[in-house]
């Protein structure tokens, strides 16, 4: 009922955040039907969940498994051993959790 009440046909992008396939399949299929040039970006948490949005028409599969070891790679490449670089990543990274969950108080800052 809620996807019958957005404006598909004027869409230009979606992207969903849902963990389920099946409701990210049915996000697509209605938002395919309502408009075939909208962009969709979707998540999936295994190679096959991937193929199957990727065969129903998704533009992008997120598989966020792949996605932290890709980052966790060129944090290696542009940081090489340096500890201190890893560190201010750190309290990035620190920030940016505590922004989502402002209740949690890590015990290492």
């Amino acid at each position: 009922e809620f996807l019958d009440e957005l404006n598909l046909q004027n869409t230009k992008m979606i992207i969903s955040a849902i963990p389920e396939l099946e409701a990210n399949m049915i996000l697509l299929d209605k938002a395919k039907s309502k408009n075939k040039k909208i962009i969709t970006v979707l998540v999936a948490h295994t190679i096959e969940e991937a193929n199957q949005l990727y065969d129903k028409g998704a533009s992008y599969v997120i598989m966020p498994e792949l996605l932290g070891g890709s980052q966790a790679s060129l944090m290696l490449h542009k940081f090489g051993i340096n500890m201190n670089k890893f560190l201010v990543e750190k309290k990035k990274h620190l920030k940016e959790i505590n922004k989502l969950l402002p209740s949690y108080k890590p015990i290492i800052r």
